[in-house]
């Protein structure tokens, strides 16, 4: 009975040993195909959604755009015309000014303003004279003379006592000015100026008449 038992314990041992064994490696081989397939999973996961932790990244290409260049329109530059002028040509004399109803007699131009005044109007006698071009500077004292009214009035000219008289003398236009004052009077009077001038050894007489 022992003997039995023992030899029945002995195969029952063996069995199960053999049993746990097989169901061991029977685990073991499951649990194995188990990391097969979930490896397997993720490749595959990761096949699909176009990512792999090993694949290198694709970088991006640059496209080359076209740019369009514009040229700028150069601007035209102005020119002028230049007319030389010789350093030794001489200066261009000056127009002559036409003045209604004036007198001239040689280098002098003599009018009344008014030219027609009314009795007892004040009026102004221009004494003129034209000098030599070129002429840059010059005495007031260089002119000389009288004027005598037919009504008795008298005036010398260019007279240093006389307040009513005004000197100009105008070099770019190349003459020289004198104005006198004149008290009004009744019509029809004359007035003689007897005018002289050094500078040009020139002497005339001229007769302003009033209707």
């Amino acid at each position: 009975m022992i003997e039995w038992f023992s030899k029945n314990s002995f195969e029952l041992k063996s069995s199960m040993n053999i049993s746990f064994g097989v169901s061991k490696q029977s685990g073991m081989i499951m649990f194995s195909l188990f990391l097969i397939a979930g490896n397997f999973s993720c490749k595959q996961a990761n096949s699909f959604s176009g990512s792999s932790p090993n694949a290198p990244k694709k970088q991006k290409e640059s496209v080359a755009v076209p740019t369009k260049s514009i040229t700028p329109t150069p601007k035209a530059s102005p020119t002028a015309t230049l007319t030389p002028i010789a350093s030794n040509s001489p200066l261009p004399s000056p127009k002559p000014t036409v003045i209604p109803n004036a007198i001239v007699k040689g280098s002098f131009t003599v009018w009344a303003d008014p030219s027609a005044p009314k009795e007892d109007e004040d009026y102004q006698i221009h004494v003129r004279v034209k000098l030599p071009p070129g002429t840059i500077s010059y005495n007031r004292n260089d002119l000389s003379g009288t004027l005598v009214g037919t009504d008795g009035y008298s005036q010398r000219i260019n007279d240093p006592d006389e307040q009513d008289q005004t000197f100009s003398f105008v070099p770019t236009a190349g003459y020289a000015e004198l104005v006198m004052w004149i008290p009004g009077t009744y019509k029809g009077v004359d007035d003689t100026l007897r005018v002289t001038s050094r500078l040009i050894s020139e002497s005339q007489v001229i007769i302003v008449h009033f209707n």
